[in-house]
């Protein structure tokens, strides 16, 4: 059983200040969430979802209060990419995602059974590709503080995590593999990030640019 503490209280409130900040000030969105708190948690038999269910009513509670100023909430989308070790496929997905939705997504990757490492030929071939693998925030089975918007199964999927929208991706892990099935799997997962990018809306940066800039670069050097 996880214990609501403090820090849970700091990452809702950090979470949704980042969704939401273009809109709401960091001292609206402590409000909110410090009025979830103190109505939901002296009631709840379910500290385990305490922190979902504080971060719903808060979440909801801005919405309101937008509606009513006649503006319209647009959240930062939140993707979780998740496999057993947390060591190839989901920091893999995590770097591509990061890397063409730039500030239009938000990463957190997981593992069943983390080992705290990249595998060191998953980063050569992202290394190769230009593209930094890094440790992203992580979100763990056990650690129900908020839900993802959409939860990514990288290779098989996994019962039991929240989440408002679940895909699985059937991809193979490059555990033992050598480099050149490790090219493979790479472009693979890069092929489903941007297609999944796409669907969701999220426009496709290359380096940090927008297509749109990319293209309008092109077109000045040619003139």
């Amino acid at each position: 059983m996880h214990e609501f503490t403090d820090e849970d209280v700091e990452e809702i409130i950090n979470d949704l200040h980042r969704r939401y900040g273009d809109t709401f000030s960091k001292r609206r969105v402590v409000k909110e969430v410090t009025k979830a708190r103190d109505l939901l948690q002296p009631v709840s038999r379910h500290p385990d979802f305490l922190g979902i269910l504080i971060e719903k009513r808060a979440r909801q509670a801005l919405h309101a209060r937008a509606k009513k100023r006649g503006e319209t909430l647009h959240a930062v989308p939140e993707i979780l990419f998740v496999c057993v070790h947390n060591e190839g496929r989901s920091p893999m997905a995590g770097a591509f995602a990061e890397y063409f939705g730039g500030d239009r997504v938000f990463i957190r990757t997981a593992g069943t059974e983390p080992t705290g490492e990249v595998n060191p030929v998953v980063g050569e071939v992202m290394a190769e590709r230009g593209i930094p693998i890094h440790d992203f925030p992580t979100a763990l089975t056990g650690d129900l503080r908020h839900t993802p918007d959409l939860v990514v199964h990288v290779g098989r999927h996994i019962p039991d995590l929240a989440g408002h929208r679940q895909i699985t991706w059937p991809v193979q892990d490059p555990q033992g593999q050598p480099l050149e099935t490790v090219r493979a799997i790479a472009a693979d997962i890069e092929t489903r990030v941007r297609d999944l990018l796409t669907s969701m809306g999220v426009p496709i940066s290359e380096h940090g640019q927008d297509e749109e800039d990319l293209e309008t670069g092109a077109e000045s050097r040619s003139e």
